[in-house]
């Protein structure tokens, strides 16, 4: 069983890019993915060809750890598959990831981080070792949110990259304009990259330092109510918002989508049936301030 790990902070693009990659495997695939929020809602975006586990309500980096690992073995045996590609919560620390896989004596044979580059630098300052862990274990670094810089900045912010893991295979263009034989070439070739030593990282664990909150009272918006709600999270008095994502109803008929980073909203018509959802993650969230903000 090859086992893959697609790693990156919250909202730098995981699951639109196992969406895209899943489809250049020839062979089995099984997907377990994490929530570090209460409640799952990227397995519903990954389709229904794919078996997907999902472990939420914590980061399978530290206090879920246990059921990452009995996951891991439930899918094998249940599956069988020939890749388990595994998505973990977007402040999990790829360093404890890899060493829960190794722990139970499977191997990782891939180790691939997305990289928000427009929120490189906030974030690394902000969160320092905990942030660049998933960067400097990687095998193949894929930044995004190209259109968001400058050409100079966004050079800038590729070097800084490159200095944080000059080993990795670091892909300075749009990996979605690749075709699915390039995009799969690329991910092999980097397979060749040897593996950064990834120590157990001294940082706080991802429970002491982020929160998150689930809302189900969700009023009907249209798209434009629901991205002036959105911007409000970048300085509302609620508590530091580091991303949102959700379904909610439009008041026009229909299903809204939506991803929320502090640079960046994208909400999009989703077709199928669902439920009302919104989960925030951040730090020192004021849980009444945001209900009442999604509920009018």
């Amino acid at each position: 069983m090859n086992i893959q790990i697609v790693s990156g902070f919250l909202g730098s693009g995981k699951t639109t890019f196992l969406n895209r990659y899943m489809t250049c495997l020839q062979g089995r695939v099984a997907v377990i993915e994490n929530e570090f929020g209460p409640a799952g809602l990227d397995a519903q975006l990954l389709g229904e060809e794919v078996p997907v586990k999902e472990i939420s309500a914590g980061c399978i980096c530290c206090s879920m750890a246990m059921d990452f690992q009995q996951g891991i073995a439930e899918v094998e045996q249940k599956y069988h598959p020939d890749y388990l590609l595994i998505e973990p919560s977007g402040v999990g620390r790829l360093s404890d990831v890899v060493k829960a896989c190794t722990d139970q004596g499977y191997s990782v044979d891939q180790l691939i981080t997305m990289v928000d580059l427009s929120s490189y630098e906030d974030y690394a300052q902000a969160f320092g070792e905990f942030y660049l862990d998933q960067i400097r274990g990687a095998n193949l670094l894929l930044p995004t949110c190209f259109q968001d810089l400058p050409g100079t900045k966004r050079e800038e912010v590729l070097q800084k990259l490159h200095e944080q893991n000059p080993q990795a295979l670091l892909y300075g263009e749009d990996w979605r304009m690749m075709d699915p034989e390039a995009l799969l070439e690329l991910v092999e070739l980097s397979a060749a990259v040897q593996k950064n030593s990834l120590p157990h990282s001294s940082a706080l664990p991802a429970h002491k330092t982020f929160s998150s909150l689930a809302l189900e009272e969700i009023a009907d918006l249209n798209e434009e109510e629901l991205r002036q709600k959105l911007g409000q999270l970048n300085y509302l008095d609620c508590g530091q918002v580091l991303r949102a994502k959700g379904f909610v109803c439009n008041k026009d008929g229909g299903w809204m989508h939506f991803d929320f980073t502090p640079r960046n909203i994208t909400i999009t018509d989703y077709k199928q049936p669902t439920e009302k959802k919104i989960i925030l993650i951040g730090r020192s969230l004021d849980k009444d301030v945001l209900m009442r903000l999604f509920a009018r």
